[in-house]
């Protein structure tokens, strides 16, 4: 932000071809600084389920309830 600060008050003071220059520096610079910002949050892949197989209670068929650890319907 302090480039593009830079940016606007040189081209308000500067009365030359690069005032333009400045101008669009200044208009670029946060496109840019989003873009590389961003560039690094991609995602990888799947790492899977938290949940191991087996680890879930199965459930009871007459109720629909799953078991908990001492046996009995929850």
């Amino acid at each position: 932000m302090s480039i593009r600060v830079v940016c606007f008050v040189g081209a308000v003071l500067v009365d030359h071809w690069t005032r333009w220059v400045l101008l669009a520096g200044a208009v670029v610079l946060p496109y840019v600084a989003v873009v590389l910002a961003n560039a690094g949050r991609e995602r990888g892949q799947d790492p899977g389920t938290l949940v191991g197989p087996g680890a879930l209670p199965a459930p009871d068929r007459t109720t629909g309830l799953g078991t908990g650890p001492s046996g009995g319907d929850t």
